[in-house]
């Protein structure tokens, strides 16, 4: 070798163990920094803004006893607490309520937004903040001051803004207010999609087709009041038929052509599919129920809950135990536990040792399409009742991390902004209840020291929360459930279908007034079950709209698994909590072997060996289970080619079209089994057509997966990732942040709920005076520091379903916060 050749070669290794070494220091040193993030578990710090000591105790699973002498003093803690563990995830729902999450997460994330931003609730948050009563003010600051000590306190920023080279901004108390607008997006419908879903069905076909197709319940019915849903009939063959729709070819079911992939991976992050489709949609939802002291181990209520939301790490919620006793008190003014919403200083489900409650998500109508009457001579121009206005246009800057400000130029009415809708329809403004100051607050603070089922339930509607189905129990055994959250009284219309508000005659009037509100007390079976159905049929229940509710099949299980029984413990109540007896798809299941009986499906290679497994499904949403696979997709092929002919010529109207109820299961199954010729989809020339059809597609789907149907168990389809927001975009480690992928049993129309990547957000069962036999279930861990022990810690016990206790464990760390 020459010695030129040496030379290079020695200065290539030279470089190279430069490079190395220089790699090998800058991974030490981000390791330490990220190290340095951890929040102190033991010894003591001070706490600026304290009036006396609070000492928080952690627990096994890294869970905080919160211990204070007064509440405005656990507020700071908690809101400390809340900084250390969670200040990221914290961040990106304060930025999502405000549409800023561009600023830290870049281009990627500007569409989402734009949607946000569309409402500008940060000015709304603002003014919500200067209604707040004092007290509320004064506990919010307490909290904020608290989560900037919290950050302050951290050796070095949380390892997401290292990762992102990024500072993070200090909280400002309407923040926690953004944080509740945040709940409000994944809650409700903001823009009024499912209105308009609703009146492109309307333009397509006639009224009393329209009630078939649109029915607002189904046989699975579950109400609380035992209340029935109208029946809707078929419409006759001279009033609607299939055969009249010119052009009907196949549909588009898939949704492919309207979304792509990344969009939709991107958007679940931060809002998940709260819709659906007709046949296979995932519902998020919750169940909660209640059983009287007559019928529990204990003597009092036995409150379950369990809240199905987006699965990540680390998980929405975040728990805390919270008792205040002043120094000369001989018990506590408060003893409080339950799941916390990081961003904001109230438990939001749990015990205060004399109630316990719960939550689900009501599914009432917060959200008006309104149609917009514009000037012949100018279109600037819209009709309201006090005479033409010109539109306003308001410029929003949205901070992009990585690129220039972009400008959004939101159009504004007195109604509220204008939403984009299919090119060339007439415009709409959009009136949601978040828009509203007087929607949002944390009077859920004033539960802490409600003592009983009645005291709550007035509470209830004056809570500044999505509306929820609100469960409540007390330790003297008494249960009862209405409606929490603000609710508009209507006027002139039904809030089903977009109209115009130009004359007056149409609009909302206020809030429905407490003493309006449907509820329940002391049923005489002494049970309260709701699981985001119809939960009861009263004028005062339907006035609130209730078009969007879910299918009544999983209320229905949890009805009759409750009636089942004359004594509960909380084990029993995770026993419900954790059923996946696919009850409703047994009638699927008959119709599926009817077909592969047919001549024409024997003909299919894989038909004997389909008909096996379907035979021996064991009748459960179980990961072993290829025959439940089998039968649910079969009825979601089954629903989308009957409604094929519906949706086609919807989605001629609007592009964006998804079938606006869950409740159609009615429709398709009165068409399967009564078999009208004129409701025939045109491709088919008989219902057995139709259903041999949905067979062949679902063998090519399994084939597109390289499966056959013995291989198509279950578990493969329903395998649940939990993950970590950021970890899609670190190459290499990223999935290192997240859970393994685990196939779990249950799905939708059950009460154990479970979807590759939506399920139970939480689990407890609890009576109130006896916390110390509750129980309780979280998906990942306590900590959002994927270093941490407690990053992990528990979920086993919520994938497996192994009891867990509700009240935090012995402590293993304790922290003393000094004045």
């Amino acid at each position: 070798m020459s010695t030129r050749l040496r030379r290079l070669l020695r200065i290539f290794l030279w470089s190279l163990s430069a490079i190395l070494i220089l790699l090998i220091v800058a991974g030490v040193v981000f390791w330490l920094a990220v190290r340095a993030s951890l929040p102190q578990l033991d010894g003591t710090l001070r706490l600026s803004g304290l009036k006396e000591q609070v000492v928080v105790e952690r627990d096994g699973l890294g869970v905080p006893t919160i211990r204070a002498h007064n509440r405005l003093d656990a507020a700071r803690a908690t809101g400390f607490l809340h900084a250390q563990d969670r200040f990221f995830h914290m961040d990106l729902s304060r930025r999502m309520g405000a549409g800023e999450l561009a600023e830290l997460l870049g281009p990627g994330v500007l569409d989402l937004d734009r949607g946000f931003r569309l409402h500008r609730l940060r000015k709304t948050a603002r003014e919500a903040m200067r209604l707040a009563p004092p007290a509320q003010v004064e506990l919010i600051k307490a909290y904020t001051e608290g989560v900037n000590a919290g950050l302050r306190a951290l050796g070095s920023r949380p390892p997401e803004y290292l990762i992102l080279r990024s500072q993070p901004r200090e909280w400002v108390p309407e923040d926690s207010l953004l944080v509740a607008h945040a709940m409000f997006f994944f809650l409700q419908d903001s823009g009024g999609r499912q209105e308009a879903h609703v009146s492109a069905l309307a333009n397509m076909v006639p009224p009393k087709a329209f009630d078939f197709f649109l029915p607002s319940g189904t046989e699975w019915d579950a109400a609380v009041d035992g209340s029935p849903s109208p029946t809707p009939v078929l419409p006759a063959p001279n009033e609607f038929s299939f055969h009249q729709l010119p052009g009907t070819q196949s549909a588009d079911t898939t949704g492919a052509s309207r979304r792509s992939t990344g969009s939709r991976q991107q958007s679940a992050l931060f809002l998940p599919n709260r819709l659906g489709s007709a046949g296979d949609g995932v519902v998020l939802g919750s169940n909660s129920w209640a059983v009287d002291g007559r019928l529990s181990t204990t003597g009092s209520a036995l409150v379950a809950n369990d809240m199905h939301l987006g699965l990540r790490l680390p998980n929405t919620w975040y728990r805390a135990r919270i008792v205040c006793q002043a120094k000369n008190d001989s018990r506590p003014s408060l003893d409080i536990a339950g799941v916390t919403l990081p961003g904001v200083p109230a438990v939001i489900v749990g015990s205060n040792r004399r109630i316990a409650w719960a939550f689900t998500n009501s599914m009432l109508d917060t959200t008006d399409l309104i149609l917009l009457e514009s000037s012949p001579d100018n279109p600037r121009l819209y009709k309201t009742p006090g005479g033409w206005l010109p539109l306003k246009e308001e410029t929003e800057t949205l901070h992009v991390r990585g690129e220039h400000d972009q400008k959004l130029t939101v159009e504004t009415t007195i109604w509220g902004p204008v939403v984009p809708g299919p090119t060339g329809s007439p415009k709409k403004a959009v009136r949601w209840l978040a828009h509203l100051p007087e929607a949002v607050n944390l009077s859920l603070l004033d539960l802490e020291g409600v003592g009983d089922v009645e005291a709550a339930l007035r509470l209830a509607p004056t809570c500044g929360v999505p509306a929820q189905n609100f469960v409540v129990g007390d330790k003297t055994g008494r249960i009862g459930w209405t409606v929490m959250g603000r609710l508009p009284r209507r006027v002139g219309f039904s809030g089903l279908l977009p109209v115009s508000w130009a004359d007056g005659a149409n609009r909302w009037d206020g809030w429905i007034p407490s003493e309006e509100y449907p509820k329940l007390v002391g049923p005489p079976d002494g049970r309260i079950w709701t699981a985001n159905n119809r939960v009861a049929g009263s004028p005062a229940y339907l006035a609130a709209g209730p078009w969007d509710v879910d299918l009544g099949a999983r209320a229905n299980q949890i009805r009759n698994d409750l009636r089942a029984s004359e004594r509960f413990s909380p084990r029993d109540m995770l026993a419900i909590q954790l059923d996946d007896r696919a009850v409703f798809l047994e009638r699927w299941r008959g119709l599926l072997l009817s077909t592969l009986s047919l001549d024409k499906a024997s003909r299919i290679k894989e038909a004997a060996e389909l008909g096996k497994r379907v035979e021996n499904w064991g009748g459960r949403a179980a990961v072993e289970s290829a025959g439940y696979r089998l039968v649910r997709g079969f009825r979601t092929f089954c629903i989308e080619l009957a409604l094929e002919p519906v949706i086609e010529r919807c989605r001629k109207i609007d592009p964006q079209f998804d079938y606006p109820t869950r409740q159609v299961e009615y429709s398709v199954w009165v068409m399967l089994s009564a078999k009208p010729s004129h409701l025939l989809n045109p491709r088919f020339k008989s219902y057995e057509d139709l259903c041999v059809a949905a067979l062949e597609k679902l063998i090519l789907d399994l084939r597109s997966q390289g499966l056959n149907p013995a291989e198509a168990t279950w578990g493969k389809r329903n395998l649940v990732q939990v993950r970590h927001p950021m970890s899609a975009g670190i190459p290499l480690v990223g999935t290192w942040l997240d859970i393994e992928a685990e196939p779990l049993p249950g799905d939708s129309h059950m009460p154990r709920f479970q979807s590759p990547g939506a399920g139970a957000s939480e689990r407890l069962a609890v009576s109130p005076g006896h916390e110390e036999q509750g129980l309780f279930h979280m998906p990942g861990g306590q900590s959002g520091h994927f270093l941490s022990e407690y990053y992990r810690k528990g979920h086993n016990a919520w994938a497996s379903g192994q009891p867990a206790p509700f009240l935090p464990g012995p402590a293993r760390h304790t922290l003393t916060l000094a004045p």
